[in-house]
């Protein structure tokens, strides 16, 4: 009995371990792959994100420099008096930042909201800016802003800006007399915004931040509750400015850094982060783009599932299949092995019957042995024996 349950157990074991070690080593192949495809996902984000600034940069200095070209910005330098020449400049800011908000007929999608928008003088002091006419009027911004020295020399720039806190891509273009000499500059500025961040994520398909100065001023991380830092910026920007130092490489080298992995509560990342490009000064700016490896692994749990549910169902069919044998043969052999039993020990009266259908023939056959090695009738012979009597009695 215990050499037949090991027959059923042995190949019932066997299943289930073929069926766990295929879901192990197809989970970690899976696994490898998944992780190997986030990291070509994440630099193939980080490139397109680098192309994308790039070109964002160029439209930005060309908005500076196309306003810088307009008459009315040249015409504010031809006041006689500084206090005409603020004046003016405010209303002419104020203009430009209207049209660019406008929005065209029909259109319902947000429009572009200005950061800053202001004119420098030729030394660089402060005209006037939009919303807040007395802002730092008067102020030298060269200093604090050197893409405003490069717009004073002559050349159209955009450069990233850390003003009063917020990250601002700004361009800045000079404004040229009717001499060509340059008599003041123009810029214009939007904050990296966290719409930003969430336009670039739909793009990209990974989550974004973007970071200056050693902290983290936009991201695509959903802010609950009204936060101004999410718990996944926090996480995130201890180890790109502490700890490991990830971001080092791109604000201190100026390179795109290679895939890296981070780990954010009790998920992992892979990211991969890079300058932000086309500025006029090495600012420490940049930005990193992550996907989730748990959210690409999802898939893997419901693949390991269905192998172990085949691995179940293989394991039942072979408990069954013992059981249909054992119900279908071997329990008629035991009882076959019963009767031959009886006979041994001196039942010679002992009759087999067919314990199904499948051994029918056998046990008639033993019942025919054993009639002739007893001189018995052989089964079935009983009813020609009578006929033969009652024929002999009638003659």
């Amino acid at each position: 009995m215990f050499f037949r349950i090991k027959a059923a157990l042995i190949p019932a074991v066997v299943v289930a371990v073929v069926a766990a070690l295929s879901a192990g080593y197809v989970s970690n192949w899976l696994r490898d792959r998944t992780v190997r495809r986030v990291e070509d996902d994440v630099l193939r984000a980080q490139k397109v994100l680098v192309a994308q600034s790039r070109l964002e940069g160029f439209d930005l200095a060309n908005l500076a420099a196309s306003f810088a070209r307009e008459d009315q910005f040249v015409q504010i330098f031809a006041k006689p008096t500084i206090e005409e020449q603020q004046k003016t400049a405010f209303v002419e800011v104020e203009v430009r930042k209207a049209r660019i908000e406008k929005k065209p007929d029909g259109d319902d999608r947000d429009s572009s909201k200005v950061g800053i928008i202001g004119v420098v003088d030729a030394r660089g002091a402060l005209l006037a800016r939009d919303l807040q006419p007395t802002w730092r009027r008067g102020d030298v911004l060269t200093g604090e802003f050197p893409s405003l020295e490069t717009a004073l020399k002559g050349i159209a720039n955009k450069d990233l800006w850390n003003l009063e806190g917020a990250m601002y891509r700004v361009g800045a273009a000079p404004i040229k007399g009717p001499q060509g000499a340059v008599v003041g500059a123009v810029f214009v500025g939007f904050v990296q915004s966290t719409t930003d961040a969430t336009e670039a994520r739909h793009l990209l398909g990974s989550e974004v931040a973007y970071f200056l100065d050693g902290k983290i001023h936009a991201s695509s991380f959903e802010h609950n509750g009204g936060a101004t830092e999410t718990a996944e910026e926090k996480a995130l920007a201890a180890q790109l400015f502490e700890g490991p130092h990830f971001a080092e490489q791109a604000v201190g080298a100026r390179q795109a850094t290679p895939a890296f992995h981070v780990r954010i509560g009790r998920v992992e990342w892979v990211a991969a982060a890079a300058p932000m490009p086309g500025n006029a000064t090495q600012s420490k700016s940049g930005f990193v783009v992550l996907q989730s490896i748990k959210d690409a692994e999802a898939y893997i749990g419901p693949v390991t599932t269905i192998i172990s549910a085949l691995g179940l169902v293989s394991i039942l069919m072979v408990i069954g299949a013992w059981q249909m044998t054992e119900r279908r043969f071997l329990a008629p052999l035991d009882r076959l092995e019963s009767g031959v039993s009886e006979v041994i020990n001196g039942n010679q009266d002992y009759v087999f019957e067919s314990p199904s259908s499948d051994f029918e023939g056998l046990a008639n056959g033993l019942n025919v042995m054993l009639a002739r090695v007893l001189g018995h009738p052989e089964p079935g012979n009983d009813d020609d024996d009578d006929g033969d009597s009652t024929l002999s009695q009638m003659q």
